[in-house]
């Protein structure tokens, strides 16, 4: 939708400019005023659009503890020495579809393995514990990486009002547009 405004714009500026020279245009106000008019629809079009940006997280890669401690930094427990079980390794994002019973559902997230095939599997909403390795596939391999689509926050966008009154606020002494400046 803002790629149309934008569309839009740039062909009504092209149009009222078509034929005009320098001095036309500086000579008659009304050309001017609506290019700039345009110019400011094609910045808040820019402004407003919702781009989605690849978030890279590092996720890590696994570790070589072999076992876990206690409190006390006494053994508990023994961890598998194999990285891959039934195909999935700790840290892949799995697509579980359970199709009946107390964990039925659709769940996406990374999985931890365990030797039995029983896998957790962490989603935004919390740990699902105790899914078998059948209903699990791959979306994508453990890099080191975790990777989302972030579409652009609405706290980010500022007016451009805002942003011109906080810009010469920061050059015109006494004037308090609502920003500090350390003394």
């Amino acid at each position: 939708d803002y790629l149309r405004h934008i569309e839009e714009a740039i062909a009504r500026i092209q149009r009222y400019l078509d034929g005009k020279t320098e001095n036309d245009f500086l000579s008659d106000d009304l050309i001017q005023d609506a290019v700039i008019r345009n110019l400011e629809i094609i910045g808040e079009a820019v402004l407003n659009w919702q781009k989605p940006t690849l978030s890279i997280k590092a996720t890590g890669r696994g570790c070589y503890q072999r076992t876990r401690l206690d409190a006390f930094g006494f053994p508990r427990g023994y961890l598998t020495r194999k990285k891959s079980v039934h195909g999935f390794q700790t840290g892949d994002r799995v697509k579980a579809v359970v199709p009946n019973g107390k964990k039925a559902g659709a769940y996406t997230g990374r999985v931890a393995v365990r030797a039995t095939g029983s896998f957790n599997i962490q989603t935004p909403e919390g740990v699902v514990q105790g899914i078998s390795h059948r209903y699990c596939k791959v979306v994508q391999r453990a890099d080191g990486y975790g990777y989302s689509q972030a579409a652009k926050m609405e706290s980010e966008r500022v007016s451009c009002k805002a942003r011109n009154a906080a810009r010469s606020a920061l050059y015109l002494p006494r004037i308090n547009a609502g920003v500090s400046r350390a003394k």
